[in-house]
This record gives structure tokens, sequence and C-alpha cells, in this order.
């Protein structure tokens, strides 16, 4: 899969974002990608995002506008898909809030294929019947897989852990 620049620019959450009341000449003194400040965080366009999390009077700032980042570039820090919005009746705050708790896309698809094949792996080749179930006292064992190294107890995830 290639990674293609989100339009952020023309997202419907584009315009959601938090306008500053105060702080404007101190975010105007935070260098692109300076991250070490307490409160200010200014992203940087080439690299990786600390955060996408907002607490801790944390302010994510936009990497070259002196302007904090919109729903729609959370979203895409995030890596969400594109056509992926937040609904309009949502409350702003509501909105980081959904964005900042979330798992990145990329990852949790990344981590759910894993799993996937892990399961696939470990499931036996044809279900059991239902008399092989109701005479068993524990459920059955997959088959033993030619890759581990030695048999597997249900529940017993060494084998999945150790290098191949």
């Amino acid at each position: 899969m290639s990674l293609r620049k989100n339009d952020v620019e023309h997202h419907p959450n584009a315009h959601k974002r938090f306008q500053p009341k105060q702080g404007r000449p101190r975010m105007e003194q935070v260098d692109e990608g300076d991250v070490s400040r307490k409160s200010f965080k200014r992203l940087h366009r080439w690299r990786y995002s600390a955060t996408a999390a907002y607490g801790n009077n944390e302010v994510h700032l936009h990497p070259t506008e002196v302007r904090r980042l919109s729903v729609a570039e959370a979203l895409a820090v995030q890596s969400m898909p594109q056509d992926f919005e937040l609904p309009e009746d949502m409350t702003l705050s509501d909105m980081f809030k959904t964005v900042g708790n979330g798992v990145p896309f990329l990852m949790a698809r990344g981590i759910a294929r894993s799993v996937k094949r892990q399961l696939i792996v470990l499931r036996p080749l044809t279900a059991p019947t239902e008399a092989e179930v109701q005479n068993s006292a524990s459920p059955p064992l997959p088959p033993q897989d030619a890759r581990r190294s030695r048999a597997a107890a249900p529940g017993d995830l060494a084998p999945l852990l150790t290098s191949r």
C-alpha cells in the first residue's frame, strides 16, 4: 500500500478547529518540529507526529501556520482514510477527544491482519462434529503446525511469540 497525501483542505471537518483566544504570540515563537515545550507543540511537516492525543494542556500547532490543527488534520495524523469524517453535530471538544483516544488506523489494521493470520494458522482444518464436542472435556487442539518446535497446550502463546 502506498501512502497518499490526505486532502485535508477539502475535508468536511477541515474548518473545525479551536480558535486561539490568547497565546497567539506564544504560538509564533514555537519552531517547526519543537515538541519539547509543556503546552505548545508544533508538528514538523516531514516527521512523524509525537501524538494526536489532546490533554494535559497540550496544544498541537500546524507545522507552518500560526494556528492549531483542524479535526481533519488530526484525523490525517491518525492515518484515517480520506473519506472518514466525524458528524457535524458532534462538539469540537468531543471530536478532538474521539481522534485523540483512537488507535491510528494503519496500526490497528496491521494488528488486525496479524491476529487474523495467527488465527488461521491455529484453527483446525475441519470443525469438530457435535458428538466430538459433547464427548470432549476440553476444546479440541488444532493440528500440529509443522513450524512449531513443540506441542502447544490450549491458550499457550509461546509458539506464536518465538521467532521463525
